[in-house]
């Protein structure tokens, strides 16, 4: 029942409950009153002895039950006597010493006789051998101001009847939706303090359908979204942990070599030409290392947060044969040879991430490979609803139990991570991070060396074009 059907039915009783009580109040006082003064009650003259006389006389002779007689007679403060040949044979009520006069007088008079004296009275029917005798006390001057007195009491009982039952009802009624609201109340504010102390998986069971369901449901929707917002930010800041530590390891390396060799150099500790120019050529190629390393940093970074609106819609198949192409000869000189299979395909994309995901896969190619000019192929296929770009190189592939994990930041198969020539551990999620901006998805797996599958859902187009990144 809800709060506002609650508050209806509490309406109606505070109508109904003391309208009952003080109709059966007041029925019971007057009721009380009434047979208070009829248990005392005196005819106010001889008429009116005459008739009711006459009235249980002629019940008599129609043969009526006696206790209905007898009931009658004793509600007007009557005394009865039926005698059969002078003898006595029923007598009801109370006689007074003064009716044996009223006997002896009544006698002297033939049949029906009615008298009255010193406000007693007597009335004889003589039938033939019957007689029947009524005696009852007359009294013209009874009071009846007590009988106001015990009226007046009795409506100002009622009254307080109504003032007691409209309280009780009201107090009643009260706690019938106060306990209801406080209850309710109660077990919001036991879900609040169970979030505020940190228990993110408590939930409200409610089932009750009233006002506060909606509100219960919409603070377990609230809780759970407070859950995941609170493991995001976990996730994110042990994402950001990881990264600072990536960072501090692998540019302290460089760091620490170009300090070593540009003091070698500064205290004289070297020198032959030969020699000063190999420090030098070492300090070049650490410098360049570490702008390597820096300029990855910034790419996986600006890919995390580049938004769809600085992108245009273009055919990344173009992209990607413009980036081979103008790569071709360093590719080369580095020992890979690069072949494309591609279908048009149109995204918002800027040129800039398809740059880098070509750049990183193939760096990671030419890293690894095992032979003097190792291959890497790039297929881009258009399935309608779905796009997949893959790429695959015929290097020595990955161990299966760390597939999944090479597209982590700073994650290398070398775990002594000693030799930042070998890579910086950011290509891979360079490329991930490219893939997911691309709307798609990223998985790698061993087919003759190592295979990357980048599969984009066309329909969706980018995230950001769908929901905020």
């Amino acid at each position: 029942m809800t709060i506002k059907q609650r508050l209806f039915w509490s309406n109606i009783f505070m109508l109904v409950i003391p309208a009952i009580v003080v109709i059966i109040a007041a029925v019971l006082i007057l009721a009380l009153i009434f047979y208070f003064f009829t248990s005392s009650y005196a005819l106010d003259d001889q008429e009116d002895f005459c008739f009711y006389s006459t009235n249980i006389v002629e019940s008599i002779k129609g043969h009526e039950d006696i206790s209905h007689i007898e009931r009658f007679a004793a509600q007007m403060n009557m005394a009865l006597e039926i005698l059969y040949q002078g003898q006595t044979v029923y007598s009801t009520g109370t006689r007074t010493d003064y009716d044996e006069n009223l006997i002896q007088a009544a006698a002297s008079f033939p049949g029906n006789v009615t008298l009255v004296n010193q406000n007693r009275g007597i009335y004889v029917d003589r039938s033939g051998e019957v007689e029947i005798r009524t005696f009852a006390t007359i009294d013209p001057d009874m009071d009846y101001s007590g009988m106001r007195s015990y009226v007046a009491l009795g409506f100002l009982l009622i009254i307080f009847i109504v003032i007691v039952a409209v309280i009780t009802t009201n107090a009643f009624l009260t706690r019938f939706i106060i306990m209801r609201i406080a209850d309710s109340l109660s077990t919001l504010r036991r879900g609040v303090e169970e979030l505020s102390n940190g228990n993110l998986d408590y939930r409200i069971d409610y089932t009750r359908k009233d006002e506060f369901l909606p509100v219960c449901q919409d603070f377990n929707l609230m809780a759970g979204e407070l859950k995941k917002s609170i493991e995001k930010s976990i996730d994110e800041e042990k994402a950001r942990k990881m990264l600072i530590a990536g960072i501090s390891h692998d540019i302290r390396s460089p760091l620490t070599s170009i300090q070593a060799y540009a003091e070698g150099l500064i205290d004289g500790i070297v020198k032959s030409p030969e020699k000063q120019r190999l420090y030098l050529e070492t300090i070049r190629r650490k410098a360049v290392e570490l702008s390597g390393l820096l300029t990855q940093l910034i790419t996986y970074v600006r890919s995390g947060v580049l938004s769809a609106s600085e992108m245009e819609e273009s055919d990344i198949a173009r992209m990607i044969e413009k980036e081979v192409r103008d790569n071709e000869e360093d590719y080369r000189n580095r020992g890979l040879a690069v072949h494309c299979s591609l279908d048009p395909v149109y995204l918002s994309c800027e040129d800039f991430l398809i740059k880098r995901l070509i750049s990183n896969i193939a760096d990671n190619s030419i890293r690894y490979k095992t032979r003097e000019c190792a291959r890497l192929d790039i297929s881009l296929e258009n399935r309608g609803s779905e796009a997949v770009l893959t790429f695959k190189d015929d290097g020595p592939g990955v161990p299966e139990e760390k597939l999944e994990s090479i597209f982590l930041p700073f994650y290398r198969l070398d775990e002594s991570r000693g030799r930042p020539e070998n890579g910086s551990g950011l290509g891979l999620a360079i490329v991930s991070n490219i893939a997911q901006k691309l709307g798609g998805s990223c998985r790698a797996c061993n087919d003759n060396g190592l295979k990357i599958i980048i599969t984009i859902d066309l329909e969706k187009k980018t995230d950001g074009q769908n929901s905020d990144n």
